[in-house]
């Protein structure tokens, strides 16, 4: 016996008929989401471009904003800015927060801690026993 499919009312997609009756595939029959739970109304793009603009636009008046500030100004949550420094898709320079200053200072020194913990340091470089700039031929004299 070969199975029979069904399309569904509300999205089209054809699904197997598996004799109940179901005019809905699976996916539709589902209890649905409440609005509320919805984090964001915004793609993660709009969010971005909205706080850009903010930034920018405060600079322009020679202001320089915190992330309070810009919190409150764009009505996005400090996590969520936060996370966009992190990850460097927000121009830091834009701030005037202490937070944001600690925060690259901190990068940067682990930055330089991961490539100056990579080479040898002059302590485990090996000594130099010839050469022009050694002076073991000035010792024996």
């Amino acid at each position: 016996m070969s199975p029979t499919f069904i399309r569904c009312e509300v999205c089209g997609i054809i699904f197997p008929d598996e004799g109940e009756g179901h005019t809905r595939c699976p996916k539709c029959m589902a209890p649905e989401e409440p609005e509320e739970a919805v984090e964001d109304p915004f793609s993660k793009r709009e969010v971005l471009r909205l706080l850009k603009n903010a930034l920018r636009d405060a600079q322009s008046a020679g202001q320089f904003l915190t992330v309070p500030e810009l919190s409150k100004q764009t009505e996005i949550d400090e996590t969520k800015i936060w996370d966009y420094i992190q990850s460097g898709e927000i121009d830091t320079a834009s701030f005037d927060d202490p937070k944001v200053r600690d925060f690259l200072v901190k990068k940067r020194r682990d930055q330089l801690q991961s490539l100056v913990g990579d080479k040898p340091g002059k302590k485990d470089a090996p000594k130099k026993t010839s050469g022009f700039h050694t002076r073991s031929r000035d010792d024996k004299r």
